[in-house]
Order: structure tokens, then C-alpha cells, then sequence
């Protein structure tokens, strides 16, 4: 049987869990109503490094 890591959170704190394929499938079954109801933010490593400096901006704070 194979098994897999998935990572999830709950209330900002971070989880890895391993399972099979078929443990996943039920993860999802019961995790899918509150998926749904929710909505999905990014994640920082996500997003682009902004600049340190908009071109043009004044000073060098």
C-alpha cells in the first residue's frame, strides 16, 4: 500500500499526516463541506517578492 504525506492547518497551526489513497479520499469526503463553505487564501511563498522600493519614490526609507 502507498502512503503519502498531505499537509493541512487549522487556526494558523500547520499539519502533516500521511495516508493511503483510500484515507485521503475520506479526508477530503468529510473536509469538502467546510472547504466549500470557506475560501481559499494564498499562501506567502505564494506571492512575489514585492520591491523593496517603488521606482521614482522618495526617500530611502
Amino acid at each position: 500500500m502507498e502512503i503519502s504525506t498531505y499537509s493541512f492547518s487549522v487556526d494558523g497551526i500547520f499539519y502533516e499526516i500521511e495516508l493511503s489513497a483510500d484515507g485521503y479520499k475520506r479526508f477530503l469526503e468529510v473536509m469538502n463541506p467546510f472547504m466549500k463553505a470557506g475560501r481559499r487564501i494564498s499562501d506567502e511563498r505564494d506571492q512575489p517578492t514585492p520591491p523593496s522600493r517603488t521606482e521614482g519614490a522618495p526617500g530611502g526609507f
